[in-house]
């Protein structure tokens, strides 16, 4: 689970915008806007099962951060347990350099950050975010490239090795062809339900509404088939 904290003032700005694409990407989101409701426990709820919970949070680093209360008591326990639980901690710094956080800031700079504007867009961020979480959730297959499921014995002779031995042989910069290639076999095997097709038919969509694919974007929809098919083909 992924926790979201921010100041309430950035919220419309670019909180919700990054939720968007994280959620169509079947990442799930701890988000107090749905996930809290009036007479809740703030500090079991928000602070327990929020970021105690979550295996990454996210923050967004503002000006407005700095100025509301509860964001920072949020981002001092999320630093608790980023250092005690070892969970992965995406800093996100919007509208601020990282070169003017205060002394007792300097440990977000530890961490490989994002810096946003309100001109750069969020879609960026979002897919940076789920590449870790698919990068991560490879780890329980032993498959991590196309390379090294073509290696499994029980994936046969048939279309399904004949697409990824294509895939593999196409240009690795030519992110369009192979994206087409994984999307067929997709939709060439049995359909069952993972957490990697919602990614995957969002952004085969975007695809097909003459998204400029890029390297980022490749490597979510690559990770999405590949545990796509360990799920399908039972490789682990």
């Amino acid at each position: 689970m992924l926790f979201i904290g921010y100041s309430s003032k950035d919220r419309y700005t670019i909180v919700e915008p990054i939720l968007f694409h994280l959620k169509h990407l079947g990442l799930e989101v701890w988000y107090d806007f749905t996930d809290m409701f009036l007479g809740d426990n703030r500090y079991l709820t928000n602070f327990e099962h929020g970021i105690g919970d979550a295996a990454y949070i996210a923050f967004v680093i503002s000006p407005n951060l700095f100025t509301s209360h509860c964001a920072i008591e949020e981002l001092s326990f999320a630093k608790r347990i980023v250092e005690e639980k070892h969970a992965v901690i995406f800093p996100i710094f919007y509208q601020f350099s990282p070169n003017n956080l205060k002394n007792e800031y300097e440990w977000l700079k530890n961490y490989i950050y994002n810096e946003v504007t309100s001109d750069s867009g969020t879609k960026h961020v979002a897919y940076q975010i789920a590449e870790r979480i698919m990068h991560d959730d490879m780890q329980s297959f032993s498959v991590l490239s196309i390379e090294s499921l073509l290696q499994k014995e029980n994936l046969g002779e048939g279309y399904v090795k004949e697409l990824l031995e294509c895939c593999q042989n196409t240009d690795e910069r030519n992110y369009g062809v192979r994206m087409g290639l994984l999307y067929s076999l997709f939709q060439y095997l049995p359909a069952i339900d993972t957490k990697y097709n919602k990614a995957i038919r969002y952004i085969f969509s975007l695809l097909q509404m003459n998204e400029n694919p890029d390297h980022l974007i490749y490597s979510v929809f690559e990770k999405c088939i590949l545990g796509y098919l360990c799920c399908q083909l039972t490789v682990h």
